[in-house]
């Protein structure tokens, strides 16, 4: 059985800057019971917003391109982090000439990864490896 993710992270984007906070979706997301939420659900409710976001554990800055945008991927699984953070931290952010950088958000920390727009070499492959005890 799978463990239940215990931070989710969001993306705030201002004018070019992106900034990632990571909340824990039990405080943040959910109702702590069936009562509590079926009475949240009763009509001429307002959805409560969420409370304060967290400070920013990283900011990243779009910048020198035609779409100053970012757009992000979260990895997920044993080490998707790549800085040594937990199994939720890891997010692949890619812009609009594909350049990329492996981020995690729990360390705050960045390393490069190959550009999505640049040769991978004569005969590229993938592969995946499964880890050990996981379900076939």
């Amino acid at each position: 059985m799978r463990a239940a993710r215990q931070f989710v992270n969001v993306v705030k984007r201002t004018g070019t800057t992106y900034s990632v906070s990571r909340i824990k979706p039990e405080e943040k997301l959910f109702y702590a019971s069936v009562e509590e939420a079926r009475a949240a659900a009763a009509p001429k409710k307002k959805i409560p917003a969420l409370s304060r976001m967290p400070a920013p554990k990283l900011r990243l800055e779009a910048y020198g391109l035609d779409d100053m945008r970012l757009d992000f991927l979260p990895l997920y699984g044993r080490g998707g982090g790549g800085g040594g953070g937990d199994s939720s931290s890891g997010i692949l952010s890619v812009d609009s000439a594909g350049h990329t950088i492996l981020c995690d958000a729990s360390s705050g920390c960045v390393q490069p990864a190959p550009s999505l727009g640049e040769p991978k070499g004569d005969s590229p492959i993938s592969f995946t490896i499964a880890r050990v005890g996981a379900p076939a």
